[in-house]
């Protein structure tokens, strides 16, 4: 099993393996798509007891995540904005690391 998205929430015994829309592609999943909208009719089962209920068909073909960030010095403010940065799902969050804990 190979999963090229990871929609799964949560860890342990129990975890839902989609967002209610969406889910993964598992290189093993026999389902069969009739209606043509690239996401499996029937559940992709994750062992022991955890499913997918919307398993894509195919891989997803992602593109990589670019990151353009600026900043601008007006001491002792400093401004960050990367909202130029760009993927193709929509990023939802920034966050910046500074290797200091803060």
């Amino acid at each position: 099993m190979r999963f090229r998205k990871n929609n799964s929430i949560g860890f342990g015994y129990l975890a839902t393996w989609d967002n209610g829309t969406q889910g993964n592609y598992g290189s093993d999943y026999d389902g069969v798509d009739l209606d043509g909208d690239g996401i499996g009719d029937t559940p992709y089962m994750v062992p022991p007891n955890n499913r997918d209920n919307y398993p894509f068909m195919d891989p997803l073909e992602l593109t990589v995540p670019i990151a353009d960030a600026k900043y601008i010095v007006d001491r002792p403010l400093v401004t960050f904005d990367g909202f130029a940065s760009w993927d193709d799902i929509g990023i939802v969050s920034y966050f910046w690391a500074f290797g200091d804990g803060t």
